[in-house]
């Protein structure tokens, strides 16, 4: 009936939203950094699903302090056994020969990056 089938996917996205509670890893144990750049399908790439993965992305793909410290947690508390990292060709985050922060009016941070290529 119906019913049944509403009340068997509301316990499939309760188990979803609880896995870390329960215990449960991601499927494959895997930790991926890559490049934020949305032209990147990380899982599409990795011929991976939803859950299949710890996905960290920044520009770049850069290994930062907080990419080490997701990397950590991931392995020691969520069961990660493997780490990828990917990057791709022409990023923009590698060709970018300056990048500084100024102050703008009312203390906003404004970030400026200058092309290798100008």
């Amino acid at each position: 009936m119906l019913h049944q089938q509403i009340d068997q996917k509301i316990s499939e996205k309760e188990a979803w939203a609880l896995r870390r509670q329960l215990g449960i890893p991601n499927n494959k144990r895997l930790w991926v950094l890559a490049c934020m750049d949305e032209r990147l399908p990380v899982e599409k790439a990795l011929g991976i699903g939803e859950g299949d993965a710890h996905i960290f992305r920044n520009a770049g793909g850069l290994v930062t302090d907080d990419a080490i410290r997701s990397a950590m947690l991931t392995t020691q508390f969520f069961g990660t056994k493997e780490i990828i990292v990917i990057n791709h060709t022409e990023c923009g985050m590698m060709t970018a020969s300056a990048m500084k922060t100024k102050t703008a009016k009312h203390n906003e941070p404004v970030l400026e990056i200058r092309s290798l290529i100008e």
